[in-house]
């Protein structure tokens, strides 16, 4: 009877744990301590959830963002254990993609526009690095940054938003365990900087600010490990005008200074490292006065030497000499028919090459060779019929691929294509009149808008136009006499750039005027001698308000050669006043409004 009663007892025992198994889902393993439920979210797309039991174990959740694109989420337990977390933006465009190295300590994480742009990616080193990268959101170039993997940097970079150019900013990857590299764009649609870490392991930062002003206020710290780079440094004075100051590391490469005054003028000031080592010896002190004070001194030790002669036909005919040091040597050379000709030769030491050949036609013919180097690769050529023909061939290193083409009819077809993805688009198109038409358009997001329109003279004009964000506006104008020599005029954009502007005198010498915008830029006004020779004599002359107001007298010989006079209006900006001598050479008089502004 015991035994009966023992037995029905054991057998409901049984029963009960059945039963408790299949509502609760309970498992009777000894040591089994992991729970899966699953469970659609409802919205379309597949949710799944798992939960860990305890410590020691992976716990895996991942969670659908119920917008029919795929969500993972994964969250450990503990904080011993790895984890990864990838959220996807909800809004279809790419998934976001975070690799774990395995390694028991590193944390990575990616997060996703959620604007149809292009998804970024952060790969860890797998040492115990953290890397976070943000894209700009608004369909520019996503950003990447790469760790160094040495176990300790961080580089982040941050993407300006407005469409402009993504910055990238490159660790220095020796495993120094020290360096932070940092790039800003200022948001205002100009070019975004970059900053290039020393590379040297010596723990020194590299910085680039923008000023946020539309002018480019960069600023760059050598390793200051005296390995004979060069350590440049450069402040925006914040008023409009460049401010720039470098400074040498003291090891016998170049040192420069520049040192803004404070008063919306260019002050500049290079100071050698003093050591005779061949290297260049400049200085340029400004004369607190709010005009340009400008010295140069040369250390006497075999540096750049610098000669211009005339060709004594009425154009400029200048040549620089290198000193074979590793500088970039120049060499201009006139073609001796009243255009200037131009010739700048590389001393092959892995700078940029650049090169002018005149085509012996009155017209300039530029042609710019890279030094193969990785830099961009520019290559202009003439097409030998007074018209300029350009072509520009990158060095096929991941630089900007620019190509112009010639159309063969004695002017210039110019066609650059954008890569749509954000970047600058250049297009330029000739008018088919056998002069130069170009036209560059920009994309529309904040970019630099270029356009350039011809006179349909034969003679070259250009006119660039500005997309008024805050870029550099240029426009150059034809002085319309078909004479083979170049009228450039340059109109800035009233953001605080430079205005320049060139107006030839008609005679196929060049004459050159450069009309402030009122805004702390500069003015600068450069006229010919007056002595039948055609070479220029230049005088300028200061009203001590801050900004530059220039004077040119001519030598009242009557022979031809322009007499111009600029007087400022005491009011800040520049009036200018241009006398001839009255004896049949160019008269041009212009006169300021008295308002603040330009009156020509």
């Amino acid at each position: 009877m015991g035994l009966i009663k023992f037995t029905i007892l054991v057998f409901l025992y049984h029963q009960l744990l059945w039963r408790d198994n299949l509502l609760n889902g309970h498992s009777n393993l000894v040591g089994a301590s992991n729970s899966v439920p699953l469970g659609n979210d409802g919205s379309g797309s597949n949710a799944t959830r798992t939960q860990d039991d305890g410590p020691g174990t992976n716990g895996t959740s991942t969670q659908d963002d119920g917008s029919v694109s795929d969500a993972s989420m994964t969250q450990d337990d503990r904080s011993c254990s790895n984890t990864t977390s990838a959220q996807d933006d909800g809004s279809g465009s790419n998934g976001t993609s975070t690799q774990d190295d395995g390694s028991g300590s590193n944390t990575t994480s990616t997060q996703d526009d959620g604007s149809g742009s292009n998804a970024t990616t952060t790969q860890d080193d797998g040492s115990g690095n953290a890397t976070s990268t943000q894209d700009d959101g608004p369909g520019s170039n996503a950003t990447t940054t790469q760790d160094d993997g040495s176990g300790s940097n961080a580089t982040t970079t941050q993407d300006d938003g407005p469409g402009s150019n993504a910055t990238t900013t490159q660790d220095d990857g020796p495993g120094s365990g020290s360096n932070a590299t940092s790039t800003q764009d200022d948001g205002s649609g100009s070019n975004a900087t970059a900053t290039q870490d020393d590379g040297s392991g010596s723990g020194s930062n590299a910085s680039t600010q923008d000023d946020g002003s539309g002018s480019n206020a960069t600023t760059t710290q050598d390793d200051g490990s005296g390995s004979g780079s060069n350590a440049t440094s450069t402040q925006d004075d914040g008023s409009g005008s460049n401010a720039t100051t470098t400074q040498d590391d003291g090891s016998g490469s170049n040192a420069t200074t520049t040192q803004d005054d404070g008063s919306s003028s260019n002050a500049t000031t290079t100071q050698d490292d003093g050591s005779g080592s061949g290297s260049n010896t400049t200085s340029t002190q400004d004369d607190g006065s709010g005009s340009n004070g400008t010295s140069t001194q040369d250390d006497g030790s075999g540096s750049n030497g610098t000669s211009t002669q005339d060709d004594g036909s009425g154009s400029n005919a200048t040549t620089t000499q290198d000193d074979g040091s590793g500088s970039n040597a120049t060499t201009t050379q006139d073609d001796g028919s009243g255009s200037n000709a131009t010739t700048t030769q590389d001393d092959g030491s892995g700078s940029n090459t650049t090169s002018t050949q005149d085509d012996g036609s009155g017209s300039n013919g530029t042609s710019t060779q890279d030094d193969g180097s990785g830099s961009n690769a520019t290559s202009t050529q003439d097409d030998g019929s007074g018209s300029n023909a350009t072509t520009t061939q990158d060095d096929g290193s991941g630089s900007n691929a620019t190509t112009t083409q010639d159309d063969g009819s004695g002017s210039n077809a110019t066609t650059t294509q954008d890569d749509g993805s954000g970047s600058n688009t250049t297009s330029t198109q000739d008018d088919g009149s056998g002069s130069n038409a170009t036209t560059t358009q920009d994309d529309g997001s904040g970019s630099n808008a270029t356009t350039t329109q011809d006179d349909g003279s034969g003679s070259n004009t250009t006119s660039t136009q500005d997309d008024g964000s805050g870029s550099n506006a240029t426009t150059t104008q034809d002085d319309g006499s078909g004479s083979g020599s170049n009228a450039t005029s340059t109109q800035d954009d009233g953001s605080g750039s430079n205005a320049t502007t060139t107006q030839d005198d008609g005679s196929g010498s060049n004459a050159t005027s450069t009309q402030d915008d009122g805004s702390g830029s500069n003015a600068t006004t450069t006229q010919d001698d007056g002595s039948g020779s055609g070479s220029n004599a230049t005088s300028t002359q200061d009203d001590g308000y801050g900004s530059n107001a220039t004077t040119t007298q001519d030598d009242g010989s009557g022979s031809g050669s322009n007499a111009t006079s600029t007087q400022d209006d005491g009011s800040g900006s520049n009036a200018t006043t241009t006398q001839d001598d009255g004896c049949g050479s160019n008269a041009t008089t212009t006169q300021d409004d008295g308002c603040g502004s330009v009156n020509t």
